[in-house]
């Protein structure tokens, strides 16, 4: 463990806060968007849906991939599972995170299944050198979980969707349910960091 203490404070408060801004700006942009693919153009703050979409997606998932790239060793240890799930994850997190802070607008999820199969790598994975917790490996499962069944909703036929408001449920799946994941993986992260920093002045030379 000697090597996790020196991890900082700050990758579990951005990753929390990624999650919480993904979460919390789901209902925004849902409400201006509409349930199903028709855009309804609605607007708030001056801003269309459009523009509140790109701000759910791109920021909370560039906060998340660098509160990632902090807590390397909590999150990827050296397990080979691990490392390949890390790498999968921060690549399925910066690219679209940035096309999307940059375009103002979500971009499709074309990388959703590689962010899916590097939770599930990452959650699943039990190397005695990743420190993550039980309920962060949960959460990351979860979220695997809840990320595969958004893209194959997404890949049903846009009239069969629409009957269902399939966009909103969608959006429930990959934005609202999986953001509260990465609000609990980062306090499970700042939880920990904070139980080896208090822990470090005891450790003997």
């Amino acid at each position: 463990m000697g090597e996790f203490l020196s991890v900082r404070r700050w990758p579990g408060p951005v990753i929390m806060a990624g999650g919480a801004i993904m979460a919390a700006l789901f209902p925004v942009y849902s409400i201006l968007h509409g349930p199903t693919s028709v855009y309804e153009r609605g607007d708030w703050l001056g801003l269309e849906g459009q523009v509140w979409g790109g701000l759910m997606s791109g920021a909370p998932s560039v906060l998340i991939a660098a509160g990632l790239m902090g807590a390397r060793a909590f999150v990827a240890g050296d397990g080979r599972t691990a490392r390949i799930g890390y790498v999968l994850l921060l690549v399925s997190l910066w690219i679209p995170g940035v096309l999307d802070l940059l375009l103002r607008a979500i971009s499709p999820p074309f990388l959703m299944p590689i962010e899916a199969a590097g939770l599930l790598l990452l959650g699943l994975d039990r190397s005695e050198r990743q420190a993550l917790s039980t309920a962060a490996r949960r959460a990351m499962v979860g979220m695997g979980g809840l990320l595969v069944v958004a893209f194959v909703s997404a890949l049903s036929p846009q009239e069969f969707s629409d009957r269902f408001n399939g966009y909103r449920v969608f959006g429930v799946l990959a934005y609202l349910l999986v953001g509260l994941g990465w609000f609990v993986v980062g306090a499970t992260i700042a939880r920990q960091a904070a139980i080896v920093r208090h822990a470090e002045p005891l450790k003997t030379p």
